[in-house]
């Protein structure tokens, strides 16, 4: 029994004088500290999950980042309301761009819900957005946890062209005789830093740059790598054709209606360089989901609203700018700068705005009066 004890007591000593050892090689080597992924620099809002590699844990309540989610884990206001809220909704699936780097009612589903309010069709909107997923992602978490659980009238999904490089960073799927084929999460970099990140004491995440090192290193691994016989793009886009048209199905099976949407790009919107290559792109997507689709092309759309030099309306039909909650009346056109948050490639809040309005038109014009 001594003689276990004083193993055990060695061994322990042993890899305390190696992890210092190394830690002070690192400190002597200049080694300067890496920022971890996003995902798991924000505690307490993700967690690593074996099929999806990470996802959005529910009921968060962070006053601080005024940031909440549902049961669901869906975000949502400070009060989540009702259970009614829960019955035959408008689901909008999507990354970043439906999550909303905004408050809550400054986000794209959230001022969908009120456009259709004011219009007498008081609908529940639910945001199904997780920033960094790709149709992969989306289309996994929308099979297991939302379709699963939660019965909707119609389902809006919004993808972007960043979804055709993040289906490669975060596959999911591969095809395998033009099917597809569920590949684990966790064989993904990203689910091994999340993974390790909850477990190691955050002191030494804080602190240590050994640990520092083996995280920010841990993402970048990936145990299976899909063996792309074409183009990465064609075959992300195939993929993409397979998803959608699983989606198709499934909506016809349980009787609901499904809207694909273009996320608007500021490359696009703002013809940045890259562009036209941008463009490409969007139409690829739109030959992927098909033409018997309903789809809305957001930059299209802003770039329609921006020529026309048209405002935005508040309910009682006067021009105004609808900033959230506020409602602030102006003589000015909006331009493209105020279609963007500075410094981000995301709407702000104006931007949200006509996002929202774009899927209310085809609601209100085309869905709710042939039902």
């Amino acid at each position: 029994m001594q003689r276990v004890s004083l193993g055990l007591l060695l061994s322990f000593f042993s890899i305390v004088f190696v992890f210092i050892f190394l830690e002070l090689g690192l400190v002597l080597l200049g080694y300067k500290r890496r920022d971890l992924t996003w995902r798991w620099a924000t505690q307490g809002h993700y967690t690593y999950d074996n099929e999806l590699i990470y996802r959005l844990l529910p009921n968060i309540y962070d006053k601080d980042h005024d940031i909440y989610t549902d049961g669901f884990g869906f975000k949502t206001s400070r009060f989540e309301g009702s259970s009614e809220r829960y019955k035959s909704p408008i689901v909008i699936l999507g990354d970043s761009f439906v999550w909303g780097n905004t408050t809550f009612s400054e986000t794209y589903p959230a001022m969908l819900e009120k456009i259709l309010a004011s219009k007498n069709k008081p609908v529940s909107v639910l945001n199904a957005g997780v920033s960094g997923y790709g149709t992969d992602q989306q289309h996994a978490w929308l099979v297991r946890d939302v379709l699963s659980k939660i019965k909707p009238s119609v389902l809006v999904w919004n993808v972007s062209v960043n979804d055709i490089y993040d289906n490669y960073e975060r596959s999911l799927f591969d095809i395998e005789r033009d099917r597809l084929v569920a590949k684990p999460g966790w064989l993904n970099g990203v689910y091994l830093e999340g993974m390790l990140s909850r477990k190691i004491p955050k002191f030494l995440i804080k602190n240590s740059r050994l640990v520092n090192f083996f995280l920010s290193t841990a993402e970048k691994i990936r145990l299976y790598k899909p063996d792309i016989q074409t183009n990465l793009k064609e075959w992300s886009l195939k993929k993409m054709y397979l998803q959608f048209n699983e989606i198709k199905k499934l909506a016809e099976k349980n009787d609901f209606i499904v809207i694909f949407v273009i996320s608007p790009s500021q490359v696009i919107v703002e013809n940045l360089p890259g562009a036209e290559e941008e463009r490409a792109l969007v139409r690829k997507i739109k030959e992927t989901i098909g033409r018997d689709a309903i789809i809305i092309d957001q930059n299209d759309y802003l770039l329609n609203r921006l020529d026309a030099g048209q405002q935005l309306e508040d309910s009682s039909g006067e021009n105004a700018l609808i900033l959230g909650t506020r409602v602030e009346k102006t003589g000015l056109f909006l331009d493209e700068s105020e279609i963007f948050s500075k410094g981000s490639w995301h709407p702000n809040e104006s931007g949200n705005y006509f996002m929202a309005e774009s899927v209310a038109n085809v609601l209100l014009n085309e869905i709710f009066q042939s039902q």
